[in-house]
């Protein structure tokens, strides 16, 4: 048959000792005075603040970017309306020869990763 364990006398004692231990009631902070709420409601009025037109800023610089992009996109559009039959074939030409381009360096990328991951299969 199994005995239960006996505590040894100085733990078993300093357990008791610390169950037997009352925490200690939290301490109140001291009320604060007049001129310490004045300086609190005055920093978090600063703070208000300087979000709030931080946000004004923010919220007029992205408009202004996106109206001047319109304004380039109307220009652009009017100048190709503008351009002759034959104008506008050598620009469409001339963007085609660009994609053309990117094509054949993305396609020698490719081609090289794929190179590389054979050897590296091997």
């Amino acid at each position: 048959m199994l005995r239960p364990l006996r505590p040894t006398a100085p733990l078993f004692r300093q357990a008791i000792r610390l169950v037997n231990k009352s925490p200690k009631p939290p301490q109140a902070a001291p009320p604060l005075s007049q001129d310490e709420i004045a300086a609190t409601k005055l920093k978090y009025r600063r703070i208000i603040w300087t979000v709030a037109f931080a946000a004004v800023i923010i919220t007029g610089t992205i408009y202004g970017a996106g109206l001047k992009t319109q304004r380039e996109w109307k220009t652009e559009k009017k100048k190709v309306e503008q351009l002759s039959a034959d104008q506008r074939i050598a620009m469409l030409e001339q963007h085609r020869a660009d994609l053309v381009r990117q094509k054949r360096e993305i396609e020698a990328k490719l081609a090289e990763v794929r190179a590389r991951s054979q050897q590296t299969d091997r």
